[in-house]
Parts: C-alpha cells; sequence; structure tokens
C-alpha cells in the first residue's frame, strides 16, 4: 500500500512538473502579444499652385486651370501622438487626391488619387 501511495504521489508530481513546464515554454515561445493602444493624428496641410506664366504663387482654396497649371509645392506636417510609449516600425503613405468640379461644388466631374510619398 505504501509503494502504491509512492507511485501516485510520484505520477502526479511529474505530470504537474510537465504542465508547468509546457505552461512555461509556450510563454516563453509565443511572444506576440496584442497591446491596443489609443492615437491621435493632427496634420496640417499647406499648398501653393504656381502658374506657367508666373513665379507668383497663388494661395489655398481657390480655382485653377488645369492647363495652366505649372507646379503645386505641398507642405504636409502630420504629428501623432499616442496613450502608450510605442516601440516598433511601421510605414505609410501620402496619398492627395485630385478633384475636378463644375461650377457647383457639389458634383465632382473627375476624381484621381495619386501616391505622393510610400513606403515612408
Amino acid at each position: 500500500m505504501k509503494m502504491k501511495f509512492k507511485n501516485i504521489v510520484c505520477i502526479f508530481l511529474m505530470a504537474v512538473f510537465m504542465v508547468l513546464t509546457y505552461i512555461l515554454f509556450d510563454r516563453g515561445i509565443n511572444t506576440k502579444t496584442k497591446i491596443y493602444v489609443n492615437y491621435k493624428n493632427t496634420s496640417d496641410v499647406a499648398y501653393k499652385v504656381y502658374l506657367k506664366n508666373s513665379n507668383k504663387p497663388i494661395g489655398m482654396d481657390k480655382r485653377y486651370v488645369t492647363s495652366q497649371v505649372d507646379k503645386i509645392n505641398l507642405d504636409f506636417n502630420v504629428v501623432s501622438t499616442f496613450s502608450h510609449h510605442v516601440n516598433g516600425f511601421y510605414k505609410y503613405n501620402i496619398e492627395g487626391v485630385l478633384v475636378a468640379y463644375t461650377d457647383d461644388i457639389t458634383d465632382s466631374l473627375y476624381q484621381k488619387k495619386y501616391i505622393l510619398l510610400s513606403d515612408i
């Protein structure tokens, strides 16, 4: 009877040891953790439109004849504020959408998306 009790205790301790070993081993290998972080983006966009026959830029929110546009200078500033300290790698794109309207601004006549900078 004493020998049977020792065997049961030994088997029980080995089972507990194996379960604890599995749990610790699994936690050691499985290092991917999902942490949800709140963030807030604030962005500021400013641009100047240069016409073909003029060196003086035209300000924002004006109407332009596309055949007269020589170049558009764009200043883009974005600030991201995170609720926790974040380490890691990320990539992002900056996209611009060109929209052409008729006299009625509610209906767009033409729309095209451009990727201005990619995989930054």
